[in-house]
């Protein structure tokens, strides 16, 4: 039997692992900066507390969600990468399990010259999808402009056993210059 079978699941603080002073201090310090913004403080505190999700607490619906990621993509394409990395990271703290959300984020961070955060964002989207090329493909290219051999030898293998399909071509064929680079050093 889990530590939570047959009992209501775990509140937000204590997955957090808030003691109920701590709760108190952060639920203050929640309402009183709410407070200027004209945002109802204690319900939006109470409804995040239920929850547990910043995306359920706010009433997020796909729509929006869809609408959002349109628009971080599109700030992409036009090279804005700043100002898509804060709709991208709006998109990460409002649904936090997808992993296109983190891959579009890292591209961003890592285009705003922010490497160790990007990294961050490539394991966060590889993790919630193992078994996606993407998150690989920019590991390996952030590996190989840091001169991190070994690590960019472990993404392209990691690329390789990913890519399964006909879809995933494309990106096998941006991996090439990368692996006939690694190719090279080891001769």
């Amino acid at each position: 039997m889990s530590k939570h079978e047959g009992s209501a699941p775990p509140r937000l603080w204590d997955r957090l692992g808030l003691d109920e002073k701590d709760v108190s201090v952060v639920k203050a310090r929640f309402e009183s900066s709410m407070q200027p913004l004209s945002i109802d403080g204690p319900a939006l505190f109470d409804r995040l507390a239920q929850t547990g999700s910043i995306k359920q607490a706010l009433g997020v619906d796909v729509l929006l969600l869809e609408a959002l990621y349109a628009r971080a993509f599109h700030l992409l394409e036009i090279e804005q990468p700043l100002r898509a990395t804060d709709v991208f990271g709006l998109l990460c703290a409002l649904d936090s399990k997808q992993a296109d959300h983190w891959l579009g984020y890292g591209i961003c961070l890592q285009a705003c010259d922010e490497p160790g955060m990007a990294l961050t964002a490539f394991d966060h989207a590889a993790t919630l999808a193992p078994h996606w090329p993407a998150p690989h493909l920019h590991r390996l290219s952030l590996f190989m402009r840091q001169e991190r051999w070994e690590e960019a030898r472990e993404a392209l293998r990691r690329l390789d056993d990913s890519a399964m399909d006909d879809a995933d071509i494309p990106l096998l064929k941006a991996a090439v210059p990368f692996r006939t680079a690694l190719e090279m050093r080891e001769t």
